[in-house]
Parts: C-alpha cells; sequence; structure tokens
C-alpha cells in the first residue's frame, strides 16, 4: 500500500471512529436511587462509584451500596436516533429475555403526549410493558429497575449499561430505528442492560483459636499412638 493510501485509509478509520455514535443522541436521563433522584436536565451529575457516558449517551453507570437495608434503584433514558434526517417519532422498542428477581423494566412514550415512564421513574415503579413496540412506533424511553435487601456484612454492586453493541446475552431492551440515513435503509439500535451482584463480606477463614493447628494434631496423634502402644505390652 502506498503512503498515499495508507494515509486515506487512517483518515477513514479515524472518520467513522469519530462518527461511530453521530446517528444518537441522549436527551435526558433520570436516576432515582431510594428516592433521591438525579436527572440531567436539572444539569445533576451522573451518581455512582464509576460512571461514565460519552458524547452519545453511551457507556456504564456503576453504584455501590454498603449498609444494610431495602433498595430500589431505576434509571431512565430518552434517546433520539437520526432525529435530524427522520424526526423522532418513527422508533420503536423491544424486549429480549426474562428479568431476574428483583428486577423491572418499561419502554413508552416519554410522557410528552401518552407516556407515563417519566412519573412511573420518579415514584419508584416501572410497570413492565413495552407501550412502543414494532408497527406502533412512536417516540421511546426506556428504563431498568431493581428492589433488593441487603443484610449485614453484605455489600451490592449495581450496574446499567448502554451501548450501540450487544455485549449481553443476558435480559436487555432495545431502541430501534430501522429507518436511519438519508436513503432511510439502516438500522441503529441502542442496547441497554443491567446487573446486580451482592456478596458477603465477612467470609474469612477460621481464627487460629478456633482451627486446631497442623502441629496440636501432631501431637495428639503421637499421644495416642503411645497410649495404644502400652495397653497392648500389658496384655
Amino acid at each position: 500500500m502506498t503512503n498515499k493510501k495508507k494515509i486515506a485509509a487512517l483518515l477513514l478509520a479515524f472518520w467513522f471512529s469519530a462518527n461511530a455514535n453521530a446517528n444518537i443522541i441522549l436527551n435526558e436521563w433520570v436516576l432515582n436511587i431510594n428516592g433521591s433522584v438525579s436527572e440531567s436536565a436539572n444539569g445533576d451529575e451522573l451518581p455512582g462509584i464509576s460512571s461514565s457516558l460519552n458524547s452519545a449517551g453511551l457507556g456504564n453507570i456503576t453504584l455501590e451500596f454498603t449498609n444494610p437495608g431495602d433498595y430500589f434503584a431505576l434509571a431512565y433514558f430518552d434517546f433520539e436516533i437520526d432525529e435530524a434526517n427522520n424526526t423522532f417519532f418513527n422508533e420503536y422498542g423491544s424486549v429480549f429475555g426474562t428479568p431476574s428477581e428483583g428486577q423491572s423494566w418499561e419502554i413508552d412514550e416519554p410522557g410528552y403526549i401518552f407516556g407515563d415512564i417519566y412519573d412511573n421513574v420518579f415514584d419508584g415503579f416501572l410497570d413492565n410493558t413495552n407501550s412502543v413496540p414494532e408497527n406502533s412506533n412512536d417516540d421511546v424511553s426506556f428504563a431498568i429497575g431493581w428492589d433488593f435487601t441487603l443484610l449485614n456484612d453484605q455489600i451490592a454492586s449495581l450496574s446499567f449499561t448502554l451501548s450501540d453493541m450487544l455485549n449481553t446475552s443476558g435480559f436487555h431492551l432495545l431502541h430501534v430505528d430501522d429507518e436511519v440515513g438519508s436513503s432511510f435503509s439502516d438500522t441503529e439500535t441502542v442496547y441497554f442492560w443491567s446487573a446486580l451482584s451482592i456478596e458477603d463480606t465477612n467470609v474469612n477463614p477460621p481464627s487460629e483459636a478456633n482451627a486446631p493447628s497442623i502441629f496440636a494434631l501432631l501431637i495428639a496423634s503421637v499421644a495416642f499412638l503411645v497410649v495404644r502402644k502400652k495397653s497392648s505390652v500389658k496384655h
């Protein structure tokens, strides 16, 4: 390959990288964590110990819970896909798989006309329904929530992931626009999934006071053999 071709290839690769999510715009997000609400409309920062969304609104939000008690956490996202070319009401949502225990979800019109998802997120409740399925296209938003309990000496890690590539085989939601581009022949999808992990923090090896040492067991074994030998001699 000539130098000119190499440079052209690099520039093309850079262009595709820089514009990989050019059709996706995050219009609004809301997180409700045990009644404490953060939302982009108020200029709030993303909560969490490790939270990062790129310019298209794709990325990961990770929350951590360390105190015993009952919790709920819900995350809501309203994306627009290729809005400049074909508006925002030609999209639909879809559901894949079965939610885990304690997990809830909702796909709905954001509430500008008929949807109740926005109010449900603030109320801490999702209704597990898709109100914008394929062939009933409209403006789409989606949310995933969790209800869980932490016992003493337990810690929970909760993640919400948004991507234009499917990197999970588990339960997930889809926001789809299948009329992308000037020719309206391409499809763009935002995938949304979440994972909850609860671990015990008091799993320790037995203490020396409670666990016999190898040396103590060896002494006991020798003493037993000596007593047995003396008993055999007497008989």
